[in-house]
């Protein structure tokens, strides 16, 4: 990644920064509530209950979207040369992002409707996973 130039604006440049700076302290987060959910296990085998894990399920899902405005802001100050390298970066965090959002968005809201409590081998997973 190259310096934003005079034909570039630099706005895309803070934008990004932005977004990593987002990121940063979403991951700060999802550590405090991880270091905190898994504290108040009473043992290690334990999975992490509510409201830890809802919030860390949340904390994922405000965190993709930054993702995808960094990768963005990536594209617009690299070099004209590099261009295709970024759209493939787009559409491989975008990928990322669909993926990721749907399985901890189901997982957060299918696994606790009533019409879905016997699908344990489609929600379940062992821990530390």
């Amino acid at each position: 990644m190259s310096a934003p130039d005079e034909s570039h604006p630099h706005s895309a440049a803070w934008l990004g920064f932005g977004a990593a700076v987002l990121i940063v302290i979403f991951e700060c987060a999802y550590a405090i509530v991880l270091i905190l959910g898994a504290s108040a296990l009473e043992s290690a085998s334990d999975p992490i209950g509510d409201p830890y894990f809802t919030a860390m399920e949340l904390l994922i899902l405000v965190m993709m979207p930054a993702f995808i405005v960094l990768t963005i802001s990536v594209h617009a100050i690299c070099e004209p040369r590099r261009k295709h390298f970024a759209i493939g970066a787009i559409v491989f965090v975008t990928l990322l992002t669909a993926i990721t959002s749907s399985v901890h968005a189901s997982i957060l809201i299918l696994s606790r409707e009533p019409a879905f409590s016997g699908m344990s081998h489609v929600f379940s997973f062992d821990w530390p996973s």
